[in-house]
């Protein structure tokens, strides 16, 4: 995806040589949630410093339509907002992003390549001024440090984080808990910035650390701003009779380098959403390309003012793969020696290739009439009997193995069984099918010679684990895996499958997950309790060896704790079906009123009453997650 980043007429007013001579020195001020970053900033307001809100930039961008709001609807529904070009309701997208971690991570996609972008625009309006103070949440997240001249970090004592996040999100205690672990640690936050400012005291205390840390933030910038006069020729009127010397020449090109910078730094965040989580791949290549058009008046030699306009790009290309030493005889960088392995890669776009075996060089062939001819006419015939000869040696084989009792009536078990078994791995670059090795047969009874083996026996049934197995992982996001108070592990179908559920400290389920026999998730489904008694479930896909969002469904409760109202949504998050659902007296299920939506439009497809309580109940069980399970709270 481009950026176009274009200034129009307002834009070449400011592109003036006094504002293209100068810029801010920037202070990135970042911290955990609930630490205070605005407290801080509203300090600094309050001393006349310009402070920029990254959080107001976000709500600028899904507050009305353009490109980042209708990017946020087509991937997350047209039901987080109220009407046509509404705001989108943040708290709906936040429910939706803090159930998935895919979600998030296709947010930040969206929004934060436009942030910065309208950030920069900030930026450049006050380019004349001497410090600009910018609110980051997620600076060392989206590895931004660079961006700025020094980077302060704002801390609170843990009790006091979780006491603040409860009160301003209106959440219990466990849900601030979930929320401050879903973000970087603050230690790790520390240990990235330039200055800490503790706001675990009150307002005096910290007002005096921030007004301290400020001045001598000033004497920095002025520093900072002298050892870069001599770069950029300010102040410089000496250099040339028309007073545009080699100074201002000098000015404008250190600003187009600040430009570029400043792309380079978009272009890079582009880049990384897009190759995503690089641990877990063989090879990857993403590219960003940024432009940026600015436009500025520059005087000629008759002392008019042209208008003079330049287009700025930058392209960042990221590329991870597998190096080459990794790969064994064969030289391929996807992990493959002279054949694949199972789990290799052998694509095009890995950058090499899976070798297959070179064939034997052939000694060369004589020539007519050197005295060799009849052997080299006869050559067919040698290799049909070799070939003959070795079909009689496997009959013999098979009907007479060797150790083989074959002429002892009395009943002695000698018998030798062999086994053969494929060698491990798979033709060269997936062709063929890999076989099954053979299963040896099962040992004979003991005749009480000797002592006998025991056999592994895998036993069936459910077991609480003191933690969670290591093959589940992979699987359980960041988010779940701290509400979960209690492992339950369940094998069935002869062990040949295998289920984990997790529970909270109350025993609510947090997740249920079904594994195949080679323990690779199937699929799952993970349940939210929200404040308000509504039960959200979002069921997961892992048949292609991924955690792949499917689709929610959504059940509230009436007074009595029945299901009430049900609502399930498609893996885009759009609504498919809205139903309402009749009691008797006894909380048994009368009828339901369904709703059906198109996944595409929204639009209502048809509405319908099932009276027949017996059919209602099959429609909520086989269109809703497990609705038997749920149906009473």
């Amino acid at each position: 995806m481009t950026e176009h980043l274009h200034h129009g007429e307002d834009a070449a007013t400011t592109s003036a040589p006094e504002s293209q001579s100068r810029k801010p020195y920037l202070i990135g001020i970042t911290g955990t949630r609930g630490a205070g970053k605005s407290v801080v900033g509203g300090v600094l307001q309050g001393l006349g410093v310009t402070v920029i809100d990254t959080d107001d930039l976000t709500h600028e961008l899904l507050n009305g339509p353009n490109p980042a709001y209708h990017e946020v609807l087509a991937r997350f529904g047209s039901q987080l907002v109220d009407e046509e070009g509404g705001p989108v309701d943040r708290e709906k997208l936040g429910a939706v992003v803090f159930a998935d971690e895919q979600s998030k991570c296709d947010l930040e996609a969206i929004l934060i390549p436009r942030i910065k972008a309208l950030l920069l625009e900030r930026i450049e309006a006050h380019a004349s001024e001497d410090i600009v103070v910018v609110l980051v949440p997620l600076l060392h997240e989206t590895k931004s440090k660079g961006a700025y001249n020094e980077v302060w970090c704002i801390t609170a004592t843990e009790a006091l984080l979780i006491e603040r996040i409860m009160k301003r999100d209106e959440v219990d205690e466990a849900t601030a808990r979930v929320l401050l672990a879903a973000q970087m640690a603050q230690a790790d936050k520390v240990k990235l910035s330039d200055y800490v400012i503790d706001n675990s005291g009150d307002l005096n205390q910290t007002s005096a650390a921030v007004e301290k840390l400020y001045r001598e933030a000033v004497e920095r910038m002025r520093a900072w701003r002298a050892s870069t006069a001599g770069k950029s020729g300010e102040g410089d009127s000496g250099k040339g009779d028309s007073g545009k010397g080699e100074g201002e020449d000098g000015d404008a090109s250190e600003h187009y380098r600040d430009l570029l910078e400043s792309l380079a730094h978009l272009g890079t965040a582009e880049a990384l959403a897009r190759m995503g989580n690089v641990a877990t791949t063989r090879h990857k290549r993403a590219e960003a390309a940024m432009r940026m058009s600015v436009s500025s008046s520059e005087g000629d030699s008759q002392g008019d003012d042209a208008s003079i306009e330049r287009e700025l790009e930058v392209t960042v290309t990221m590329q991870a793969r597998n190096k080459g030493a990794t790969g064994g005889p064969g030289g391929c960088a996807c992990g493959c020696g002279d054949t694949c392995r199972v789990s290799c890669a052998c694509q095009k776009d890995c950058g090499c290739e899976c070798t297959k075996p070179k064939p034997t060089p052939q000694p060369p062939q004589p020539h007519p009439g050197d005295g060799r001819s009849g052997l080299r006419s006869h050559g067919w015939l040698v290799l049909i009997a070799f070939l003959a000869f070795l079909a009689f040696l496997a009959f013999l084989f098979v009907k007479f193995p060797p150790g083989g009792d074959h002429g002892d009536k009395s009943g002695g078990n000698n018998t030798s069984v062999v086994v053969i078994n494929n060698p491990p791995g798979c033709n060269p670059c997936g062709a063929g099918t890999v076989v099954t090795p053979f299963e040896p047969p099962a040992p004979p009874a003991p005749s009480g010679e000797g002592p006998v083996k025991e056999v592994p026996v895998c036993v069936t049934g459910r077991k609480t684990l003191d933690e969670e197995p290591g093959y589940a992982f992979r699987y359980v996001a960041n988010a779940t895996r701290p509400r979960v108070a209690t492992w339950v592990e369940s094998k069935y179908d002869g062990c040949t499958k295998v289920s984990l559920e997790g529970f909270d400290a109350t025993g609510r389920i947090v997740f249920h997950q079904e594994y195949d026999s080679h323990l690779w998730m199937t699929w799952q489904w993970v349940v939210q309790y929200h404040p308000d008694g509504s039960v959200q479930i979002d069921r997961f896909d892992g048949r292609d060896r991924r955690n792949t969002f499917t689709g929610r469904t959504i059940y509230r409760y009436n007074q009595h704790g029945f299901v009430e109202l049900a609502e399930r949504y498609d893996g885009m998050q759009r609504p498919l079906f809205s139903v309402r659902v009749s009691r008797s007296a006894t909380g048994g299920l009368e009828s339901v009123s369904v709703t059906e939506f198109d996944a595409r439009t929204g639009a209502v497809l048809k509405q319908y009453v099932e009276a027949n309580s017996a059919r209602g109940s099959a429609f909520m069980v086989g269109n809703f997650y497990v609705f038997e399970r749920f149906d009473r709270r």
